[in-house]
């Protein structure tokens, strides 16, 4: 999926391409995570330094949702 991050003036301040996949694994399912970065500007910089951690955290937690879920 493509997602387009807006500044506050409603312009592109950078465009993430999300390649996501997911392969059988031992024990489970292995999830895949690639992107690209495209129509970035200067300002958008520190913005996509954070995306790994932040994809880190939103997958940290979803790993936690699931494995709660399956003890339930």
């Amino acid at each position: 999926f493509d997602l387009s991050v807006l500044d506050g003036a409603g312009t592109i301040s950078f465009t993430g391409h999300y390649h996501i996949e997911l392969k059988e694994a031992e024990g489970g399912t292995a999830l895949g995570l690639r992107l690209h970065i495209s129509e970035t500007t200067a300002e958008a910089l520190p913005y996509i330094a954070g995306i790994e951690t932040g994809w880190r955290q939103v997958l940290d937690n979803l790993t936690q949702a699931v494995n709660a879920a399956m003890r339930a």
